[in-house]
């Protein structure tokens, strides 16, 4: 059948779509329901024995589970990981639709393969598409082979496939028993859009992560809603990837491939790359597949002296911009390295095309590491629930020295695919799922080849068939309730989509005050003349010394260099991140330049530093050698997020004048608000009065209660009676974790402060309070409105001996 061999020898994604809607016509399988799509497909074919045989093969995969033949599933994303989970929960006798919104399969770079994954794709029949799978030394596929392979064996088990459709957000079911959840995408007039599902699954990619999209309802109220990510941020790191033409020629063909060689166990080899082409590499991979693909983790310094960089920036974002890197040096410093690693088998040997058909040479900076705050959550409107998982990129960011994209991926799949199994059965409870969900993620990141089971053919979508120990008491039904959402939002008043961000403009009198206190503190050091908030603060050791005078065992004055000024600017603010959590508004580079047009982002930053110390004494004439270093303790959150300093304070200012200029508006009664009796929460300012819960209206205990951001962008208070689960829990004065101090220094109770808004002024505390622990910037939560936001809050804790 020709059809049939078209679709099988088909090279490009849209010769495949086209090949195989060609086959279905051919066979009569346009319009026929996709639980009898496979059957009758393998009646179709079967006159071919060798295919029949693999379609016999996957047949008994479906036998296994038959219960989620109702089950509808949207996956968006059409990378190896969406199509795997797309294969797999058709096996489940799901109906899947998948879309993406590229037509084509572009990227030449080779995914290293764990041995569990080489055994995974076999058992699906990947060599009936790609015979030469894994016939080499390593174990490597090139992702564009890969995603072709299961593009074809996620049609053959009935997957529906669209290209060219991107997706936007989401439609809320109507009332009344109307219709489900629905996808919005652009086109808008796609058959897609009609599509109702009971699931979704991002697998969009570490970029576009659904850290945000629209949640719409049948009013056309938008409200923004997303998941929640965390970043591991490391030293400096630069990868290059370069691919290579493969014409296998027996020049090529006696390349030896470097499955992953490290500076620190082949010493001489990197000594003398070196030493001869000015290179200096901490590892270096080279697979042979469809092109000869290297990839490299080069020195900064390697790179300025080759002139790739053509500038040197302390800010890494800075330092990897376009318009700073060299393409013609680049180019010749992948090849050159590649050359020397390979005895010149590739010099003559042109780069591969990328998909905007220059040399496929790249660098890019994997120093921080995203992965989510969790796996999956639930959304309900109208009596209708939507279950929404992350698998891939999106869930957990691979290393790439690692090579763990893959691996991890895939068991990111068949862990969501479990889930979308008991979803389906509903043998437990919705919230009992999610815990499940979430107790396996957390051991998802700790996976390696070695820790994993080694009876691969075992393997099933059951996460104890994969994973020797999971803690299933790590997250309970209880935990689970944050990740479930069924705040109805039409019991608020409608708005206008879409929502829009809250802005809050600082009164100059704030400016002016904490210009004062700047210039209070630093009075004794003369050097230093503090005339405004931004060209004072430019060498750094202003912050420096402001840090010094507070704590002056953290800085010695006699190290800051005020000719250095990036270096010393990053100094201290790292410290000021480091000890004091205090955590920079813009980038070093821009504070070193700073100007008047930053004076809104350098006050936002040095009004941490009041907050934190304006009720202290100033120490004067104390050398931070007569100090002994106090035993401060590293502390992270259960979730490993370093906890957010939520519910900002403004307390009222030293000075007794009355300031005209400092009258705003209560946000919630949009009265009269003046600067004295203002209260300052969630960013936002209001009487202490009008601080209640919109439901009850009942008076809110600053100490305990939950905000939910509406569809207009408002920010809404709730008790925690009246308040939705995907409310978010706030404290305005937030108690610390546990802490593992010296006896000497364990913390007391904190002091109740529960109208600090009606106090006239704060009272000089006599006694010094104890250095607050330094948070762990190891990992740091980040949401998408954190990215965009340049306010921040502040948490004010307050101890007593």
């Amino acid at each position: 059948m020709e059809e049939f061999k078209d679709f099988t020898e088909a090279h490009t994604c849209k010769e495949t779509l086209k090949a195989f809607e060609k086959l279905c016509v051919k066979l009569g399988l346009d319009n026929v329901p996709h639980e009898e799509f496979f059957d009758q497909l393998s009646y179709g074919l079967s006159k071919n024995w060798k295919f029949k045989r693999f379609l016999d093969h996957l047949k008994n995969k479906f036998q296994d589970t038959g219960k989620g033949k109702a089950t509808k599933i949207l996956i968006v994303g059409a990378g190896p990981c969406g199509l795997r989970i797309a294969i797999e929960t058709a096996f489940l006798g799901c109906k899947v639709v998948l879309i993406d919104k590229r037509d084509a399969f572009t990227r030449n770079n080779v995914l290293h393969l764990w041995p569990f994954t080489v055994t995974d794709l076999k058992n699906i029949g990947i060599k009936q598409f790609f015979g030469r799978f894994c016939c080499g030394e390593l174990d490597h596929i090139s992702i564009r082979r890969l995603q072709l392979s299961l593009l074809k064996i996620a049609l053959v088990v009935g997957v529906e496939v669209h290209t060219n459709v991107e997706f936007e957000g989401l439609k809320c079911p109507q009332k009344n028993g109307g219709t489900g959840w629905k996808a919005v995408c652009k086109p808008q007039n796609h058959k897609v859009s009609d599509f109702e599902f009971d699931v979704l699954v991002a697998a969009t990619g570490a970029r576009d992560a659904l850290c945000e999209y629209k949640l719409q309802n049948e009013n056309g109220i938008v409200i923004k809603q997303g998941f929640d990510r965390k970043e591991f941020r490391g030293r400096l790191s630069i990868a290059i990837t370069a691919n290579f033409v493969n014409s296998n020629t027996p020049a090529e063909m006696k390349a030896k491939e470097i499955g992953g060689v490290s500076s620190h166990f082949h010493q001489q080899l990197f000594k003398d790359l070196k030493t001869k082409k000015k290179i200096h590499l901490e590892n270096f991979v080279y697979y042979k597949d469809e092109t000869h693909y290297f990839v490299m983790t080069a020195t900064k310094a390697s790179l300025l002296q080759r002139r790739v960089f053509r500038e040197d920036f302390p800010d890494a974002s800075q330092l990897m911009e376009r318009k700073n890197i060299d393409v013609q040096s680049l180019l010749a410093y992948a090849r050159d390295a590649a050359n020397f690693c390979t005895n010149n088998a590739m010099a003559n040997i042109n780069f591969a095309k990328n998909s905007r058909g220059v040399d496929d040479v790249a660098m890019l900076d994997f120093s921080s590491k995203f992965e989510a705050a969790n796996a999956s959550h639930v959304v309900e409107r109208n009596g209708k629930k939507l279950l929404i998982g992350l698998i891939g990129d999106s869930l957990l960011e691979p290393f790439w020295p690692q090579g763990t994209g893959c691996a991890r991926g895939f068991l990111g799949a068949f862990d969501t695919a479990w889930m979308i199994k008991n979803w389906k059965s509903m043998n437990a409870e919705p919230l009992e799922i999610i815990a499940e969900r979430e107790c396996v993620y957390k051991v998802l990141s700790q996976t390696t080849p070695n820790n994993i089971k080694k009876k691969y053919s075992d393997y099933t979508i059951d996460p104890k068939s994969r994973y020797p120990s999971i803690n299933m008491k790590a997250v309970t039904a209880k935990k689970a309730k944050q990740f479930y959402d069924d705040v109805q939002d039409d019991n608020y008043e409608d708005v206008v989509s879409p929502a829009k961000k809250i802005k809050r403009t600082d009164e100059t009198v704030e400016f002016n005050d904490l210009l004062q206190w700047c210039q209070k503190v630093l009075k004794q050091h003369i050097q230093y003349n503090i005339t405004d908030l931004t060209t004072s603060w430019r060498s750094g050791c202003e912050i420096g010394c402001l840090i010094h005078v507070f704590r002056p065992h953290l800085i010695q004055m006699k190290n800051l260099d005020p000719s250095d000024r990036f270096s010393t600017m990053e100094t201290v603010v790292n410290i000021a991140q480091r000890e004091l959590g205090i955590y920079p508004v813009i980038t070093v580079s821009k504070m070193v330049n700073c100007s008047s047009e930053n004076e809104v982002e350098m006050a936002l930053y040095l009004t941490q530093f009041y907050q934190l110390f304006h009720e202290e004494n100033i120490l004067e004439n104390i050398s931070s050698d007569n100090r002994g270093i106090s035993n401060t303790t590293t502390y992270m959150t259960e979730t490993n997020i370093v906890k957010p300093r939520e519910g900002r304070f403004e307390f009222p200012m030293e000075n007794d004048k009355t300031v005209e200029a400092g009258n705003d508006t209560c946000y919630i009664c949009n009265t009269e608000l003046f600067m004295m009796e203002r209260l300052s929460v969630e960013s936002v300012f209001c009487h202490r009065a009008c601080l209640k819960c919109e439901r009850c209206h009942c008076e809110l205990n600053l100490e305990n209660y939950r905000t939910q951001t509406s569809s207009k962008g408002r920010v809404r208070f709730f008790c925690p009676k009246h308040a939705g689960p995907n409310a978010k829990f706030t404290q305005s004065i937030r108690k610390r974790p546990s802490q593992v101090l010296d006896p000497i220094n364990e913390p007391q109770p904190l002091k109740e402060r529960s109208n600090i808004a009606d106090r006239k002024r704060v009272p000089k505390s006599s006694e010094k309070p104890k250095i607050p622990p330094r948070p762990d910037f190891l990992a740091r939560r980040v949401t998408s409105a954190s990215i965009r936001r340049k306010d921040f809050t502040i948490q004010q804790m307050t101890t007593k001996k």
